[in-house]
């Protein structure tokens, strides 16, 4: 039974955070941020109303809403190793976050991209995951 009872928003806080960090590194220019924007750039899709800003405020819900499920399946799964923590990351990134990029690149998405952001996404699943079980 998943129970929301003993939750540490702290350190949902303090992982969202980190992730966000993260992806603001990894979609800099001076690592992926080029690349993303040009793939960005080919899509169909009207940019939305507050460009950038809105796209910042979607990261930070997402990182929080993802650091704050990973924290409930920590606690009502009784993981408080480090391996058990990861082990946990790792499917949670296989089943939800790689599964859906794989459905994005097979629908015609660049291989590049798919590479780029499943790699982006298996490590803030992994520092996440990492940093809720230590501050647990």
């Amino acid at each position: 039974m998943l129970t929301i009872q003993g939750i540490n928003y702290v350190a949902v806080v303090v992982a969202a955070v980190v992730a966000f960090v993260i992806g603001m590194v990894w979609f800099s220019p001076k690592l992926f941020g080029n690349d993303w924007a040009k793939d960005m750039s080919k899509t169909s899709k009207p940019k939305p109303k507050g460009g950038m800003m809105m796209g910042m405020v979607g990261a930070i819900i997402s990182v929080l809403l993802t650091a704050l499920v990973l924290e409930v399946l920590l606690g009502s799964l009784g993981i408080t190793s480090m391996t058990s923590a990861l082990e946990l990351g790792f499917m949670v990134w296989l089943g939800f976050f790689f599964s859906m990029q794989l459905v994005r690149a097979s629908f015609g998405g660049s291989k590049k991209m798919f590479t780029i952001m499943s790699a982006h996404d298996i490590i803030i699943v992994l520092v996440m995951s990492a940093i809720l079980v230590a501050m647990g």
